[in-house]
């Protein structure tokens, strides 16, 4: 056997993050036969390991993020300032909405690659806006055919389309994910909603 990349993303609790987690462990027989030390790659044999984050919806790369590999599941918390486009910090804000690629890849220091690739979709923009949506339905609205229950059937349409992304994902092509995301967020443009 050899080494086999394994890592975790998830969303940071504030939006403003993503947190990589390495979990392709230590070399152990029988139970981890493709972990990290003898026979496998070393750590100290790594001469290069770098992280790419691609958002497919919005077709941005941001430039490589340097990883410390790690055999006992280390993390990295990637903050949206840590998020370079040419150099350039997108800023302190909501990670963008889409279908993230991430691609772990290690160079040894004999310059064979080793890589690993984990797709994700992040819709903090849109859980954002219809969150604050649902807080501003009048629940006092009688009848579904009321003229204020037009609020409660966006808000409603809005919050399936969002359940169907989500679920999409663990088995939806990639383009149609993408299009299922952009006509979400084309439909909360239509939203009166103040503080979305």
């Amino acid at each position: 056997m050899s080494l086999q990349l394994k890592f975790t993303v998830t969303l940071g609790d504030d939006c403003k993050s993503v947190i990589f987690t390495e979990t392709t462990g230590a070399y152990n027989n029988p139970n981890n036969l493709t972990g990290w030390g003898a026979p496998n790659l070393t750590l100290n044999n790594v001469n290069t390991a770098k992280l790419t984050i691609e958002n497919t919806t919005t077709e941005v790369t941001y430039d490589d993020i340097d990883i410390t590999p790690s055999d006992s599941n280390g993390t990295t918390t990637i903050t949206t300032e840590d998020l370079l486009v040419s150099g350039s910090s997108i800023g302190d804000v909501t990670l963008p909405d889409g279908q993230y690629c991430f691609i772990y890849t290690v160079v040894n220091k004999a310059n064979v690659t080793y890589l690993q690739t984990v797709k994700k979709v992040f819709l903090c923009e849109s859980c954002c806006k219809i969150k604050t949506k649902a807080c501003e339905i009048d629940l006092e609205c009688g009848c579904c055919n009321d003229p204020c229950a037009d609020e409660i059937w966006k808000f409603l349409q809005a919050y399936t389309e969002l359940k169907v992304i989500e679920y999409s994902a663990y088995c939806s092509s990639s383009t149609n994910i993408n299009n299922k995301i952009k006509s979400l967020q084309s439909f909360l443009t239509t939203f009166d909603c103040e503080n979305c």
